[in-house]
């Protein structure tokens, strides 16, 4: 599975995918992530492609949003299919993660 990175102005979309966020790459996942680390950065992951997710997929994702709370920047998570919403509501990462259903409402949501 692999990332592609788009900025939008002051906005930064990571796509995830296609396949399965596992161990493997979300490693991958997290050092692209890693890299878009600074003060105000705004990113959105749009995990749309992506049909499956673990432990490590979620760990990735909840690493990144402290690490960008603690420098005063967001993250948005959209485009979750139903298992990786399922599993998102099961282990109650909804709460810590502003998710939204499509990557034009996450990045409007940046903007208001």
């Amino acid at each position: 599975m692999g990332t592609i990175r788009e900025t939008l102005g002051e906005i930064t979309v990571v796509r995830a995918g296609p396949g399965t966020l596992g161990r493997r790459s979300s490693e991958e996942l997290g050092r692209e992530l890693a890299a878009l680390s600074g003060p105000g950065t705004l990113v959105v992951i749009d995990l749309s492609r992506v049909d499956g997710i673990d432990e490590a997929g979620c760990g990735a994702i909840l690493a990144h949003q402290r690490r960008l709370s603690g420098q005063g920047g967001r993250l948005h998570v959209c485009g979750l299919s139903r298992s990786v919403r399922l599993l998102f509501l099961l282990l109650c990462i909804h709460r810590r993660l502003e998710v939204f259903n499509t990557e034009y409402e996450a990045i409007e949501a940046f903007r208001q």
